[in-house]
């Protein structure tokens, strides 16, 4: 399997309020954001990678049953479902494509799923870890906010898009 997708731009991961269920593909590609080796350097998800995270985490999928799903020929089984509900800790109703909640949909208009799939796992570490996480993001954000500074306050200096480089 070495088929791609292009990004699709969904309600679900953009911030906007959902219209109606959240599709599979959207709610996978949500939940993959955090995995650099699921995507390709040109931005686009890779099916290979996906079937080996599948593989490594003890759910495989098989290879045509992700590209059936992907190309839209197929709509995911439950044992698909299953398998992606053990693997990436997405609820079993969006993965149907059961209607969001009122409460869901506000959530999801606040924050971006792959948030949300991110901020759970963080939740389930043991302390130590938890911590060491919060600290890393601090550290990300003072970072950004040096950069911000020195932006603001130099003509000399020149932001640089790293994944444009």
């Amino acid at each position: 399997m070495q088929g791609s997708l292009l990004p699709r731009c969904s309600a679900a991961d953009n911030g906007g309020m959902p219209r109606g269920p959240i599709s599979f593909l959207d709610a996978l590609e949500a939940a993959a954001k955090p995995y650099r080796e699921l995507w390709r350097v040109d931005g686009k998800l890779s099916l290979a990678g996906l079937k080996r995270h599948y593989e490594k985490r003890g759910h495989p999928v098989s290879d045509a049953s992700l590209s059936r799903i992907f190309s839209g020929k197929q709509e995911p089984g439950e044992d698909t479902i299953e398998a992606t509900y053990r693997v990436f800790g997405i609820p079993k109703g969006i993965l149907r494509g059961d209607p969001v909640s009122a409460e869901m949909e506000k959530t999801l208009t606040d924050y971006k799923l792959s948030t949300l799939l991110l901020a759970q796992r963080i939740e389930s570490l043991p302390k130590d870890d938890y911590y060491l996480i919060v600290q890393a993001v601090e550290r990300a954000l003072e970072h950004q906010q040096k950069l911000q500074a020195a932006l603001e306050s130099s003509a000399n200096v020149t932001s640089i898009d790293r994944r444009k480089r």
